[in-house]
């Protein structure tokens, strides 16, 4: 059997420029809007605060969501940043997040806020958890959370949780006081760096997923934040981009072999 032979000639350097770019894709975190996972409809969570500062509006997962009379998207406003609340996404509720879904899992997920944000203050996530390991660094049945440093964490309309990029504090819920200064000295960390400090977190797990906002200082200014739709899905492997884009490039390559 004679099998095809193909001159690449000057198609060798287009192949390694595609094959160089792809590969460099698949090693650096996701572009805001890139993600496909499954939608959370932003009017089903529960509210933290009860209605304090709540509307409700149109919003992109209104068909999703069911078309609710208000409006599947939620507005958080507050005349002071001392104020907080926040939307809680029960994770027990939700197939779209990792099972079992223990902060270690949450390691392969990645999240996705579309917002709008108006005012001096931000938006941020909170991974709520209840700490079972007593005689470790908590004592056994503290509520923590992981929360979020809120600096420029919303771009371009969007707010991305990255357990490679996304930096926590760690917040006692019981004591309303941060754990964070007996554990790293106030350092902030990402997930996976402070479960690679203390890896008997690895197995808790996680209950709530929350989109905070409020209760970062006392500014008297008034701000808003829109939750327009939440995304929570899989990291893509790697590899699946690389080899997608080699296989276009080889079947270009056979089509033009073909019509010449």
């Amino acid at each position: 059997m004679n099998f095809p032979t193909f001159r690449f000639g000057g198609f060798a350097p287009l192949i390694a420029v595609t094959a160089a770019l792809l590969l460099a894709g698949t090693l650096v975190p996701a572009k805001a809007g890139s993600i496909a996972p499954g939608a959370l409809c932003p009017n089903t969570a529960g509210l933290l605060n009860g209605d304090f500062g709540i509307t409700y509006s149109h919003g992109p997962l209104d068909d999703f969501c069911g078309n609710p009379l208000n409006g599947s998207a939620v507005t958080i406003t507050l005349t002071d940043e001392s104020q907080y609340n926040g939307l809680d996404f029960p994770l027990a509720s939700y197939a779209e997040f990792p099972i079992p879904t223990t902060l270690s899992n949450m390691l392969t997920t990645t999240l996705e806020a579309r917002v709008n944000n108006t005012g001096a203050y931000l938006p941020y996530f909170q991974l709520a958890f209840l700490d079972s390991f007593p005689g470790g660094v908590f004592d056994a049945g503290s509520l923590l959370d992981f929360r979020e440093v809120p600096t420029s964490t919303v771009s371009g309309g969007y707010m991305n949780f990255d357990p490679l990029v996304t930096e926590f504090y760690l917040y006692d819920d019981n004591t309303s006081s941060s754990k964070y200064g007996i554990l790293a000295s106030g350092a902030a960390h990402t997930l996976s760096d402070w479960l690679t400090l203390y890896p008997n977190l690895s197995g808790e797990g996680l209950s709530q997923l929350i989109v905070g906002f409020g209760n970062t200082g006392s500014s008297s200014t008034t701000a808003g934040v829109t939750l327009n739709a939440l995304y929570v899905g899989p990291i893509p492997e790697p590899a699946t981009p690389f080899l997608i884009g080699l296989g276009l490039v080889a079947l270009g390559l056979i089509r033009k072999r073909r019509h010449s």
